[in-house]
């Protein structure tokens, strides 16, 4: 048996929960699954080579050879290139560090500030610590507006501010039920009123319709000055959607 070792993704694998009644073997397994999960493997700071050494010395304790293991690196991923590589990266470890960093400075110039500022980083968006928030302890939160992170800044090619955007609503998702009925039958005379194909006629439907774009103040208002600052073709077509 020959294994091949390499570091390019990792799936999540759902394992029994700490303090479970686990088999000795499957004790064993969790503790590989552990090292591997614990093991950075991000591009910027991590190591995917170290958590296919790691693997490669679990099956060389279980008696493969040397010979056996190839290890191996894909020469066209760089490691760092001036780029940082992970999950969140972007968004929102980006935002958070420009918001903490903000603290840190704003703290550190003694600047007087005309109301408290309070920063909450969360995990998962608008989940887990967020809602915990909100539910449980909404009295850390209270402020009389709030900044959400989901916007942008841009400079002109010179570095010269040209627009800071904050974020204003959000958008939702819409869950619809779609039940089909009809009177049914046996397999063997099939009816071409099938209450399966009607549904499933419904569905194409759905995924045809394109909603009609519609415009609140605040969409308007965007586009109107955006469409000043970037000009030319998609300028003049942001005043024409408006």
């Amino acid at each position: 048996m020959r294994i091949l070792l390499t570091a390019v993704a990792l799936a999540a694998i759902l394992v029994a929960p700490v303090g479970a009644q686990i088999r000795a073997d499957q004790a064993a397994f969790r503790g590989l699954y552990k090292e591997l999960v614990e093991t950075n493997t991000t591009l910027s700071a991590g190591s995917c080579t170290l958590a296919a050494q790691r693997m490669a010395a679990r099956l060389r304790a279980a008696g493969f050879k040397d010979a056996d293991m190839r290890m191996f690196g894909v020469p066209d991923h760089p490691k760092e290139g001036g780029y940082f590589y992970g999950r969140g990266s972007s968004d929102d470890k980006a935002q958070a560090a420009i918001f903490t960093d903000t603290f840190v400075r704003l703290k550190q110039a003694g600047t007087k500030l005309r109301r408290p500022l309070k920063l909450a980083l969360t995990c998962g968006e608008a989940f887990n610590g967020a809602n915990w928030l909100a539910t449980e302890h909404k009295d850390w939160i209270d402020a009389q507006f709030a900044l959400n992170e989901g916007s942008v800044g841009v400079r002109d090619a010179a570095g010269k501010r040209v627009s800071l955007g904050i974020q204003a609503g959000e958008k939702v998702y819409q869950d619809f039920l779609l039940e089909a009925r009809n009177a049914g039958g046996h397999s063997s005379r099939p009816r071409p009123d099938n209450a399966i194909y009607s549904l499933a006629a419904a569905l194409v439907r759905i995924g045809q319709y394109e909603f009609p774009v519609q415009f609140s103040d605040t969409t308007r208002a965007y586009f109107t000055e955006t469409a000043k600052l970037t000009g030319g073709d998609a300028g003049a077509a942001m005043l024409r959607t408006t």
